[in-house]
């Protein structure tokens, strides 16, 4: 039972899921929609450029300092090599004039002068190496200053690059889209078209013509003798009408209607249509012979009329 249970939630949460997923991808290929995404994407990668910029700035303005502080240390070793220099020159003028005056090495080493002269130029020849180990390790860093921000301006570039790049593919990606959706738009008029219920009924409607003409053909040997069956009744109409002998003809009319029915009835169910038609014949040849038998009648009425007449004028 709770097996049962756990696959229907399953069941109701890949169903919910479903059609969130296919929400979310219809959402997806608006063309605004992912316009907008473009854009937001785009957004984001200038905000980087900001940022990259910014952090280049950086570097740039801490190498313009060291470079700066080398200007400025380079300048001080100037003028600690002049004084290291002077120191030297004064050392040597107060050896020359302690041994000018006959003194001994350990003299002139103990002379108060040649010892400061001696130790000012020891001590200016150890700034001097220390500004110099500065000014190096100064121009290392200024070294590196220049590798990476050489580094970063061609990253700088490559995302400009990306940013057109992103513009170019945002514009292609939303004219493939609409491109597509007028697509799926004129298959769908197409299909809608192709699935019409006028094209139906139309089929409908020839199938049908196509039926009664089958039908027809079943009947076509009646009509084929109808005019066969009417020849004495149309002949016999006509001598009747000439001689305006209605009467006689609304009689026959009646039998020849009698007879129909007659036979109408006796046909109809066995035989169908068929009964119909063949009841039809019927008709036209009782009409036709009933014509004929009343025929005599009117030789002999049109004859007595010729000779009353004539003997009257005798």
């Amino acid at each position: 039972m709770f097996g049962a249970i756990g696959r229907w939630f399953k069941a109701v949460w890949y169903k919910l899921t479903g059609a969130m997923d296919q929400a979310r991808r219809g959402l997806d290929t608006d063309p605004h929609v992912m316009r907008a995404k473009f854009d937001e994407i785009i957004k984001g990668k200038v905000n980087q450029i900001h940022t990259y910029k910014q952090a280049v700035a950086t570097l740039i303005a801490q190498q313009e300092k060291k470079m700066a502080k080398v200007k400025s240390l380079t300048n001080e070793v100037q003028k600690l090599e002049n004084l290291k220099a002077g120191a030297l020159a004064m050392a040597k003028q107060a050896v020359a004039k302690l041994q000018g005056e006959g003194k001994t090495n350990e003299v002139v080493h103990a002379d108060p002068n040649y010892k400061k002269c001696l130790t000012a130029y020891n001590d200016f020849a150890a700034t001097l190496t220390e500004k110099q180990d500065h000014i190096k390790d100064l121009e290392g860093d200024i070294g590196e200053y220049d590798g990476s921000i050489a580094n970063h301006k061609i990253n700088l570039q490559q995302l400009q690059r990306d940013i057109e790049k992103l513009k170019s593919e945002a514009a292609d990606a939303v004219a493939d889209v609409i491109t597509s959706k007028e697509e799926t738009e004129l298959a769908d008029m197409i299909n809608g078209i192709s699935k019409d219920g006028m094209a139906k009924e139309l089929q409908n409607l020839r199938d049908l013509r196509h039926e009664v003409r089958a039908e027809a053909r079943v009947y076509l040997p009646w009509m084929v003798l109808a005019p066969i069956t009417q020849l004495g009744l149309t002949m016999f109409d006509g001598i009747f009408i000439g001689a305006t002998r209605s009467r006689d003809m609304r009689n026959m009319m009646i039998v020849a209607t009698a007879v129909y029915f007659a036979a109408l009835a006796l046909l109809l169910g066995p035989l169908g249509n068929h009964g119909l038609w063949l009841s039809m014949q019927i008709c036209f040849v009782t009409r036709g012979l009933t014509l004929a038998l009343r025929y005599p009648a009117l030789e002999r009425a049109a004859g007595a009329a010729k000779a009353g007449p004539a003997g009257r004028a005798a």
